[in-house]
Formats: structure tokens, C-alpha cells, sequence
């Protein structure tokens, strides 16, 4: 067993420097197949190249993985050539922009897309125009800032001083007003909360009446339905009141002048009556006694004149008389017309009163 322990020892040995030997031929073939980084040289055909120079940095999300080479100006664009050091694929529709933190700092051209799949950009190939972006300079940012102002305001207009003008004719003698606005505007901004409750209120006052109107659509909707049926009896109740009024129009003259020719006298006669009442009410027992006998009274006077025939009174209403050669004639002749109207006593014709303007209208309509 002693013996045993040395030999065991020595396979140890043996079998960790072998691993050992086999790890270091395995990192140094992975050393020699990888390749060195390599220089990839790529070209961008730019609007403009303001604030690029040779060695800018070339990156991509920011990170440098190349720097620019050459820019060539051209009539129209730019072409800058620059180099990649990095091992980096691009998609065939790569953007190039140029990035800077600032107006005024150096810029860098920015490669804007990851390859994934497809066609990929080769080496010597160049970005075109149409996906090139340059951000405005600031000698731009400044001309259009002029062009703006020489807008609102050309050379020899009055328009800024008019709005000054304006403004300080608007605020003259407004001072007080302008300072109660400001302070107000102020305290609602240092605690808002109140407009803010003000407001939360109205929004929930608005809720509670939508909600009572959509409670009340219903029997609106019915009550405007049962008014198609009734506007023509309210039609005729407003007829019926107009008449009425007519009436106490006619009327209202009426006792107007019944108050001022007769009022005294029916203010007496009032008066005198509530005296009389008032006498009567406080006797009004022995009142009583007195009308007892007024029933007695007439059922006597009933019996009297029920139990004795009495001859039938006789009622000739007044006569006129004709004076015409031939009355008689004439007097057939109204009977004709209207029966009754003539009557002939002992050869002499006599034409009722009452009825002669009646005779008269009835002849002139039958004309």
C-alpha cells in the first residue's frame, strides 16, 4: 500500500500537466485563427461637411469605430472617404449623419443602422445623398432667425414699435387693474387648490344635472308625445279665456260706472243692511217666531185659489189699424206671408203692433 501511494501520485501529475498543455494549444489556436482588426474604407456622399474634419471620429450608437479620411467638396455635395477599423458589418441602407453635442463643438459622422440580414454595404461602396443628414449650421440657424425678423419686421416698418405703442396706451393709467390681475394670477398659482376645488365642484354639479336629465328624458319625451293631443283643447282654453277677458272688459267699465254714479248710495245701503243684521242677529229667536206664520200663510192662499175656478185671463196684444181702400185684401195678403200678422174685426183690418217689424224684415227677405 506504501509502494501504491507514489505511483497514484505520479498519474496525478502526469494528468494535470497534460490538461494544462492541452488548455495552452487551445487558447493559442484561437488566438491564430482570429483575425486582426482590419481597415474597411467606406465613402458618404454629404449635403455639406460644416464642422468635419480629417481624423473626426467615425461612430456608430456612439461608439468610435473608425475616423474620417478624406473630404472631397463638390459642386453640389460633399464626399467624405473614411476608414473603419473595427470588424463591423452595415446593411445595404445605412444613413450617414453628422452628430455633434453642440453648435459649436467638432462633429463626427454617425452611421445610423445595424446589419441583421440581407444585403450589407461592401467595402468601397458609398452612402448616397439620399440617405445623408447634416444638421443645420449655426450661420444657417442665424440666417433664418434674420429672414424671420426682416419678415415680421422689414427695413423701415413700424411694426414692433406699433405693438410697444399699443401695449403701453393699453396698460397707461391701467396700473391698479394691471396689479390686481398680477397679484390674483399669482396667489392662484401660489394655491390653486382653491380653483382647482372650484372647478372639481362645477364638474361634478354638471354630472348630477346630466345624470337628472337623462332621468327626466323619458317622461319629457312622453310629455312632448301627449302634447300633440292636447295643444288643440289648450287652443280652445285659450279661446274660452279670451272671451272671458272680453267680458270683464265689458264689464269693468260697467262697475266703474256703477262706483262712481251709485257707490255712495250702495255704501249706505250696505252699511245700513250690516246694521240691520246685526240688529236682526241678536233677536234672532223672536226673528224666527215672526216668520212662522208666512208657511201657514201661503198654503192658505193656495187652498183659497185652488179650490175656486177662476176664469182664464184673455191677452190681445195691441192692434194697429190700416187705413187703405182695400184692407181686407191687404190684410189676406199679410196673413199669407206670415199667419197672425192681420186681423179682420167686423170688415175693419187691424195689423198687430208687436209683430209689424217683424213683418217687415221677413217681406224685405223674401224680396
Amino acid at each position: 500500500m506504501l509502494m501504491a501511494a507514489p505511483g497514484l501520485r505520479r498519474v496525478y501529475q502526469a494528468a494535470a500537466i497534460a490538461v494544462a498543455a492541452a488548455s495552452l494549444a487551445a487558447v493559442g489556436a484561437s488566438y491564430a485563427v482570429r483575425p486582426a482588426s482590419q481597415h474597411t474604407t467606406y465613402c458618404a456622399i454629404l449635403p455639406d461637411s460644416v464642422g468635419l474634419y480629417a481624423d473626426n471620429p467615425v461612430t456608430q450608437m456612439g461608439y468610435r469605430i473608425g475616423k474620417i479620411k478624406t473630404i472631397t467638396p463638390g459642386a453640389l455635395d460633399v464626399r467624405v472617404d473614411f476608414t473603419v477599423t473595427e470588424r463591423r458589418l452595415f446593411p445595404h441602407d445605412v444613413r450617414a449623419i453628422i452628430r455633434s453635442t453642440s453648435i459649436l463643438a467638432d462633429r463626427s459622422l454617425e452611421l445610423v443602422g445595424n446589419y441583421e440580414s440581407g444585403p450589407r454595404l461592401r467595402a468601397g461602396e458609398c452612402i448616397p445623398l439620399q440617405r445623408a443628414s447634416t444638421p443645420m449650421s449655426l450661420s444657417e440657424v442665424i440666417g433664418s432667425a434674420t429672414n424671420f425678423i426682416n419678415t415680421v419686421n422689414p427695413n423701415g416698418s413700424t411694426n414692433i414699435g406699433d405693438i410697444v405703442r399699443g401695449l403701453d396706451q393699453a396698460i397707461h393709467n391701467n396700473g391698479v387693474g394691471v396689479n390686481a390681475l398680477l397679484t390674483t394670477s399669482s396667489a392662484v398659482l401660489d394655491s390653486p387648490d382653491r380653483a382647482i376645488n372650484d372647478i372639481g365642484s362645477i364638474i361634478a354639479n354638471l354630472g348630477q344635472l346630466t345624470s337628472v336629465l337623462k332621468d327626466l328624458r323619458a317622461p319629457l319625451k312622453e310629455i312632448l308625445h301627449d302634447a300633440v293631443q292636447t295643444m288643440p283643447y289648450i287652443d280652445e282654453a285659450s279661446e274660452g279665456g279670451r272671451r272671458i277677458v272680453e267680458g270683464v272688459v265689458w264689464v269693468t267699465p260697467l262697475v266703474e260706472d256703477l262706483e262712481v254714479n251709485l257707490g255712495q248710495e250702495i255704501q249706505f245701503t250696505l252699511d245700513a243692511t250690516e246694521v240691520a243684521l246685526r240688529k236682526l242677529s241678536e233677536h234672532a229667536p223672536r226673528t224666527a217666531n215672526l216668520l212662522n206664520p208666512i208657511p201657514w200663510w201661503i198654503n192658505t192662499a193656495a187652498n183659497h185659489f185652488n179650490s175656486r175656478p177662476i176664469s182664464t185671463l184673455r191677452y190681445r196684444p195691441p192692434l194697429y189699424r190700416i187705413h187703405t181702400p182695400d184692407g181686407v185684401a191687404l190684410c189676406n195678403i199679410m196673413n199669407s206671408s206670415m199667419a197672425g200678422s192681420c186681423a179682420n174685426v167686423q170688415g175693419q183690418p187691424f195689423a198687430v203692433d208687436v209683430a209689424l217689424l217683424q213683418y217687415v224684415l221677413n217681406a224685405a227677405a223674401n224680396r
